[in-house]
């Protein structure tokens, strides 16, 4: 883990994390949206973390261990959403079914 507390790091990142999370949006906001003095308040009480990692184990959950009833609904619901994850998940579930 690396910790980072240097303003140019934190407001590329902020920008990359802004974007990012807003550019879904109608009206996406942008860091350059917010008054400077704000945004360099905001970087004296940030800080950042950086994550190395090395290894990743998965472990697929998709209520097993529910009962059927429980099952049904969390399928219907996901297919009910209309994106493709929550679709992929609700094909996994109906794989997983046993």
């Amino acid at each position: 883990m690396t910790w980072h507390d240097d303003p140019v790091w934190l407001r590329a990142h902020l920008r990359d994390l802004t974007d990012h999370f807003e550019r879904d949006q109608v009206t996406p906001w942008s860091l350059d949206d917010a008054p400077p003095d704000f945004i360099e308040r905001l970087l004296r009480a940030i800080v950042g973390v950086e994550l190395h990692v090395r290894s990743v184990q998965i472990k697929r959950k998709l209520s097993q261990n529910r009962s059927e009833a429980d099952r049904q609904g969390a399928i219907a619901g996901l297919f009910d959403a209309d994106d493709s994850a929550s679709s992929m998940v609700a094909r996994l579930m109906v794989a997983a079914t046993p």
